[in-house]
């Protein structure tokens, strides 16, 4: 019975962050692209994004914390379980790099290419590494998309076979 209860809020922690990944991407960032100019919609995704990761690090707490407790209960730490398991842990670790780790750099990078006068050799250096960044960014938000959606996947199958 507990361990139907932490099944439930594996899912729906996993169901919860894919989800937010899903609206952020797809709605949201280019919404504000359309409606706002890029530097009003620029600023609008720099105050986002540290509760957008801070939104995916506390889902992921939760799916982490609930599949451990269901893995506990019920000594199913091999095979799909565990597969399952290890593509949450990459998927809240890659979070937590995104939010704390990268997000800073690409902030000063940003910030560096506004203080340079545009054209100018800096201005072009700051922008290069900014998008550099922004592009790293974007991998690894699809890429936590992307795990997301396989582990979704396997978490029902699993279930299926215990």
């Amino acid at each position: 019975m507990l361990g139907a209860a932490f099944r439930s809020i594996e899912l729906l922690g996993l169901g919860v962050w894919v989800g937010s990944i899903l609206f952020f991407s797809f709605v949201v960032a280019p919404t504000a692209f359309r409606a706002l100019d890029p530097q009003n919609a620029g600023l609008f995704i720099r105050g986002v994004f540290p509760r957008y990761y801070l939104f995916g690090i506390i889902c992921g707490a939760i799916t982490l914390a609930a599949g451990v407790a269901v893995r506990a209960a019920r000594q199913e730490w091999t095979g799909r379980s565990a597969v399952t398991l290890a593509i949450v842990g990459a998927m809240f670790l890659t979070t937590v790099y995104a939010r704390q780790g990268l997000m800073p750099i690409i902030e000063q990078r940003r910030d560096a290419r506004a203080a340079a006068e545009e054209g100018s050799e800096a201005y072009e250096t700051a922008h290069r590494a900014f998008r550099a960044g922004h592009r790293l960014s974007v991998i690894l938000n699809l890429g936590v998309l992307l795990l997301g959606v396989v582990a979704f996947l396997l978490l029902p199958a699993m279930r299926r076979s215990v």
